[in-house]
This record gives structure tokens, sequence and C-alpha cells, in this order.
């Protein structure tokens, strides 16, 4: 009877040396970053410009992220444009003045405006064009061919306008 008193007090005297594991915090996963089209002026894919206009905004209001406090980079492009293709690189940062959520998802982040003027010399001769916005949540490079390169671990998305200019410019 004493060695089997002994053996359940050693027993249960003895457990476990090792505290269970500490439940780890793994980091928010990167997500996309968004372009509505709630967000883009104009709102029509094909957009005709008249080269006697004054110049005609393309803008995205808001850029959006499931992620907080991210720092987006925003570049301007167009295959089409005389030069390099890259008419306007920027950064797109949270919006403190609205900070309530898209959808009840996506953070609100600062947008980006690019003026064409249809008689620039940037579309001189261009008869028909592609414009695209990009926001990537990494930073994107320009390759020896002018195109935006994103780096495979991060996440881009785009928008695209399709621009046909009509007309003369008027005589300088």
């Amino acid at each position: 009877m004493g060695i089997v008193l002994l053996t359940s007090l050693v027993a249960t005297a003895t457990g476990c040396i090792f505290a269970p594991a500490l439940p780890v915090e793994e980091p928010p996963p990167n997500l996309p970053p968004l372009i509505s089209g709630d967000f883009v002026t104009p709102r029509s894919a094909q957009v005709t410009i008249p080269r006697e206009s004054a110049p005609v905004a393309f803008a995205v209001s808001q850029f959006l992220d499931a992620n907080q406090n991210e720092l987006l980079d925003v570049l301007w492009y167009s295959p089409h444009a005389v030069g390099a293709g890259v008419l306007q690189i920027g950064f797109a940062s949270p919006d403190p003045s609205n900070t309530d959520l898209y959808r009840g998802v996506f953070n609100r982040y600062t947008g980006s405006q690019l003026s064409v003027d249809p008689c620039t010399a940037e579309w001189r001769g261009v008869d028909r064009a592609t414009l695209f916005v990009y926001v990537a949540d990494g930073r994107m490079r320009i390759d020896e061919n002018g195109s935006p390169v994103i780096p495979e671990e991060n996440f881009v998305d785009s928008y695209s306008w399709t621009i046909e200019f009509n007309g003369e410019c008027p005589a300088q």
C-alpha cells in the first residue's frame, strides 16, 4: 500500500515541466489595393477630347486598401504618349479627412489626378490612346522600355480609359 501511495504521489507531483506554447499573433495578410469605378473621373471608359478643348482631368478621388497605414505607389502611364510613356508618379496615403471604411472593409487613401492637354508634346500626333492609372502596395519601378514593373510579392490594381483625340490644335 505504501508503494502505491508513493507512486501516485510521484506521478501527480512530476507533471509536465514545459508551459503550454503562447499563441503567436500572425501579422495581418497583405491584401491588394483597389481602384473602384465609384471614384474615377471621367466615369466613361471611352473619352473623346476635341483638340481645341481645355485640358481634361482624369482622376481617382480615393484609392482603397483593406490594409491600414500603407503608402501606395500611384503611376499614370500611356504606351501611346510621345516619350517614355510614364506621365506622372506619386503616392497615396491614408486619408485623414475620411476615416470611415468604404463598404465596411476598405480604408480610404488620398486620390490622384492627371490633366490631359490634347495639344501638348505628349499627345501631338496621337489620334487614339489608352491611359492607365496603376496603384501598388509596393515600390513600382520603370524598366528599360519605360513600362511599370511591380515586385512579385506586392499587389497592383489598374484602371484605364481609351481616349480619342479629334480635330486640330489651334495655331500657336
